[in-house]
């Protein structure tokens, strides 16, 4: 499946929304999009993955960097997965990677803290 993105806002916060599949190859695309909502310094910014079905190790180096980015300014990245399947990929490669230990992962909206 083609990668796809699509930037909105909702409640003054940006939400990058992620579609398809994202490996080195198409990467970029992921990177750019987000150094661009990244740029206008929101106080949260909220990466749905709930249609993505596959993520390389590029994809995840580049949700660590931008979490790590957006940490360091005292800012939040949430990474917002609404897919309940348990045993989705998505939610296996955070699990497996540890990464669910470190990253802000919601499986629905109001679970978003309020920027403050």
């Amino acid at each position: 499946m083609k990668a796809k993105i699509r930037v909105r806002n909702h409640r003054e916060v940006p939400f990058v929304e992620m579609q398809g599949t994202f490996t080195n190859v198409n990467v970029d695309l992921l990177s750019q999009r987000l150094e661009i909502v990244n740029s206008k310094n929101p106080s949260a910014i909220v990466l749905d993955i709930s249609r993505t079905h596959f993520m390389d190790s590029y994809g995840l180096a580049t949700i660590v960097y931008y979490h790590s980015l957006l940490q360091r300014d005292n800012r939040t990245l949430y990474i917002l997965n609404k897919n309940p399947d348990s045993m989705a990929y998505m939610i296996q490669l955070f699990e497996v990677t540890k990464l669910h230990k470190v990253l802000n992962i919601v499986d629905s909206e109001e679970l978003l803290q309020p920027a403050s």
